[in-house]
């Protein structure tokens, strides 16, 4: 791994920045191997999925924005959690969360209920409304992802999938491994 020292770096302190094969303190290569990278494939592809839902819902007039339709997902795959647990799971800070479930709750489409034994917490829920919604959220999902396989055979995608799963799974587990 090369570590990248930006040029007018104060004190000659290296930022954050590494690259598998690129020092952009040499002239930069036609190829841009940079583009071929794992790191930049995984995140660029994301970045375009995130871009494409947002075309699609547009197109579709869907009256919430993706990220809160990511909130309804999680919710719908775990109602009754927590906002601690529910802004770790969609790894954003918890005041950003509550932002979006007043929003929601303003739209009818969750509720948020006090937990049973701990006041202080409180856990959301779905509403009957928030069922048309969820339609809406995972047929435009649905385009999303048939748009991305095109051209790809069923076991290529199951493939894809089964090796992102395990990266994932990778991931998830200590950085020791255990």
């Amino acid at each position: 791994m090369v570590r990248l020292r930006h040029p007018g770096s104060a004190h000659g302190i290296e930022p954050a920045i590494a690259c598998d094969e690129l020092d952009l303190g040499q002239p930069v290569p036609d190829a841009l191997p940079v583009r071929r990278t794992f790191g930049f494939l995984l995140q660029d592809t994301s970045r375009l999925v995130r871009r494409r839902f947002i075309q699609l819902a547009r197109a579709a007039d869907l009256p919430i924005n993706r990220s809160e339709a990511s909130v309804l997902l999680h919710v719908d795959h775990q109602e009754g959690i927590n906002q601690t647990n529910l802004a770790g799971a969609l790894d954003i800070e918890p005041i950003s969360l509550v932002r979006l479930l007043d929003r929601l709750e303003v739209l009818g489409l969750i509720e948020r209920r006090r937990h049973p034994t701990d006041r202080r917490v409180w856990t959301i829920w779905l509403t009957e409304a928030s069922g048309p919604m969820l339609d809406r959220i995972r047929a435009i999902t649905l385009r999303v992802r048939d748009q991305a396989f095109t051209g790809f055979t069923e076991a290529r995608r199951a493939a894809l999938i089964e090796e992102l799963g395990e990266l994932h799974a990778n991931l998830l587990r200590s950085p020791d491994g255990a």
